[in-house]
This record gives C-alpha cells, sequence and structure tokens, in this order.
C-alpha cells in the first residue's frame, strides 16, 4: 500500500506563456496499465511475430479475426474496453486507421505514473490542464512510451475534434500528456476532473461487451433528447481483494455517496493507483 501526496509549487513566471499557469507536484499517483495488454501482445507476437510479421495492420487484423475466441467478452476486460469505444457507431465511420492507430497504443500502454499537473488559463477563458511524467523505469518502459507518443501524434493531429466529442476522456487525456509537444493546447481541465472522480452509479447492460462490464453504467445521465441532465465521475473505488477483476453481476445500477472525497476516504486505492472504468463516449 502507499499515500498520494499533493503539494503545490510556488508560481513562477514562464518563459514560453503570458497565461496564468499553476502547477500541483504528485506523488504517488499510478495509472495502472491492464495486465491483459501485455498478455494480448504476447499472442501476436507468438503468433505473427516469428516471421516478421508483426504490424500495428497485422495486429489490428489478427484481433478482428480472433477475439471472439481467443478473448471472449465474458472473461476479457481489455476486449470489453477496447469494444466499449470501437463498437461505437460513431467511431466505426472514422478511417479505419484510427482504429488500427489506437489499438496499437492500447498493446503498448506502460501506464502512466504522474510527476505534476499544470493548470493553465487560455486566451478563451478556458482553463486546460498538461502533465508531466515520472521518468521511465526500464528500457522497455521507454520504448513503450514511444511507440504511445508516435500515436498520439497521430490521432491528435488528424482527430482530436472528434477524439474529444466521441471519446473525450482518452482524448483529453492523451491531450494533456502530449499536446503540447505537438503545438496544440493540454486537455481541458473539466474532462480530466471528471475522469479522476468517483463515480455514483454504475451497472452492466442490457447486451453486447456491457452485458459482462460494471462499468457499462458509468456515464452521465441523458434526458430523451440525448441532453446531459445529471454529470458523475469515471472512476469506480473498490477494495484491494477486488481490485484486479471486473465481475459480471446482475443488471441493476448501484449507487453510492455523493462526495468523491466520502468514497474516497472509505474505501482505498488499489496500491497508490487508480483504476479507470472505461472511457465512455460523449462526455459533456
Amino acid at each position: 500500500s502507499g499515500s498520494v501526496r499533493f503539494s503545490l509549487q510556488r508560481p513562477a513566471p514562464s518563459k514560453t506563456s503570458s497565461q496564468p499557469q499553476l502547477t500541483l507536484r504528485v506523488h504517488g499517483l499510478d495509472f495502472d496499465s491492464l495486465l491483459e495488454c501485455h498478455a494480448v501482445f504476447k499472442s501476436l507476437e507468438k503468433d505473427l511475430g516469428e516471421n516478421g510479421g508483426l504490424s500495428k495492420e497485422s495486429a489490428y487484423e489478427w484481433w478482428t479475426e480472433n477475439k471472439d475466441t481467443e478473448y471472449p467478452l465474458e472473461s476479457s476486460k481489455f476486449h470489453r474496453m477496447v469494444e466499449s469505444l470501437f463498437g461505437q457507431r460513431a467511431l466505426q465511420m472514422l478511417p479505419k486507421q484510427i482504429r488500427i492507430d489506437s489499438f496499437w497504443g492500447f498493446l503498448h500502454n506502460p501506464g502512466c505514473s504522474i510527476q505534476s499537473f499544470t493548470f493553465h488559463a487560455d486566451s478563451r477563458s478556458k482553463t486546460t490542464l498538461t502533465a508531466r511524467r515520472n521518468p521511465a523505469k526500464s528500457v522497455e518502459e521507454a520504448k513503450l512510451l514511444e511507440t504511445c507518443l508516435e500515436v498520439a501524434q497521430r490521432v491528435l493531429k488528424g482527430n482530436r475534434s472528434a477524439g474529444e466529442r466521441f471519446a473525450a476522456s482518452v482524448t483529453n487525456f492523451g491531450a494533456m500528456l502530449y499536446g503540447p509537444d505537438m503545438g496544440q493546447s493540454g486537455a481541458d481541465a473539466a474532462a480530466i476532473v471528471k475522469l479522476c472522480s468517483a463515480a455514483r452509479w454504475w451497472g452492466p447492460g442490457p447486451d453486447g461487451w456491457g452485458k459482462f462490464d460494471q462499468t457499462w453504467g458509468c456515464k452521465d445521465k441523458r434526458n430523451a433528447f440525448g441532453i446531459v441532465v445529471e454529470e458523475q465521475g469515471r472512476l469506480l473505488w473498490r477494495l484491494q481483494s477486488q481490485a484486479d477483476t471486473v465481475q459480471a453481476a446482475k443488471p441493476r445500477v448501484h449507487k453510492v455517496a455523493t462526495s468523491a472525497a466520502t468514497v474516497a476516504s472509505e474505501v482505498p486505492m488499489r496500491r497508490h493507483g487508480v483504476l479507470c472504468c472505461r472511457k465512455r463516449a460523449k462526455q459533456a
């Protein structure tokens, strides 16, 4: 187990921007990668890598052909995570290359250990957020980070606007880490706050991948016209004994305390990391 600590850094004049900014240093905040990501990649290496045939294109084709037999939805969190994003009609209408690049990024996810958050007041009276990672702990992790950077650059440069609409959490998380390096703004701070806030309701869906996953119901409430009427966070807090799996459950919606602080004080984190629920589309 461990603790999470925050400290406010004394503001200093920026050499690159005239806009005010505020830095929050962090210790002990880790966004862990899904262990199954690495297991899927090892399967791809075994099936495709022997003859030098492993590439992001061949990996995606292998996945589409074998996902249901090798990684059934009822037992594979990785499959459910991918389907929650790629199964959206809006994303299916985008170029196939976006799905190929994104899937390659999923396979190379090393997790993310945050060193600091910096809040920026931009010219549109909007608060944006950037983050600095802790240095890679190994050569292997450094290589994974390079791949993630390449994927993020392609996706953000060509499809950031669509991503912020249909996959707000993952797109803003990428912008938070890589946006300024590409000449773009950081993340919408409100989207990251939502991503890091505790959910108040969740539960499995009626069919598809959601039938087997508690996080299907982890989303904002909308009325009949699709307008958000009540927002909530995107984190499910779990006991350590429950943190490594997401079990199928009866189709009912759970509710917890309305205060994220209350939830955080009652249920400890997994180690000192954060287990984020799936990246929902159409966040406000």
